[in-house]
């Protein structure tokens, strides 16, 4: 819900107290028992054992301006502003929505200047091919939880892939 209901009351006082990521892909100290720091503790617990439980929650997107085009991982290889790094320092609007960035005339339409030859050019060729095959559907945008077909998260799924890993390991 963290993801998917971003004005509800319950988001809006996890952002508050811990920053607008929730401080759950964060190497930080924790402090406090809460459910929210639990659930910080368990998804870091999970990530010990080969479970990234964020990898699990993937974003949908629809045609609305709600999806950051460098800060949202709506691409399934990871964040955009992670995979082109040089590209993200030449942008002039770095919260630009998918939306935004896909109807502009350009890509590189809000870059601070040209894009140069090397790595630069490189990085943008290999965003112009991501982005080329993306098609905006008409709804919202909407984080869908990978293991269920439904996309709606259960504790039974989550339960089967630790179980599933354990079993792994154990077998070795």
């Amino acid at each position: 819900r963290f993801y998917s209901q971003k004005s509800s009351l319950w988001t809006r006082v996890v952002k508050a107290i811990h920053g607008d990521d929730g401080k759950l892909d964060k190497d930080v100290i924790v402090r406090g028992q809460t459910c929210w720091t639990s659930i910080i503790k368990e998804a870091r617990s999970l990530k010990g054992t080969c479970i990234n439980v964020l990898d699990l929650i993937r974003l949908k997107l629809g045609n609305v301006d709600s999806s950051s085009f460098w800060e949202d991982k709506w691409y399934a290889d990871g964040v955009i502003k992670e995979l082109f790094p040089r590209l993200y320092a030449l942008e002039l609007h770095k919260h630009a929505t998918v939306r935004m960035k896909l109807k502009a005339p350009s890509l590189d339409n809000s870059f601070r200047r040209r894009v140069r030859s090397g790595a630069e050019e490189s990085q943008f060729y290999s965003l112009l091919e991501i982005v080329q095959v993306i098609n905006l559907v008409p709804c919202e945008d909407r984080y869908f939880w990978s293991l269920e077909s439904e996309g709606d998260y259960s504790v039974a799924s989550i339960r089967k892939l630790v179980d599933e890993k354990r079993f792994q390991v154990s077998r070795r």
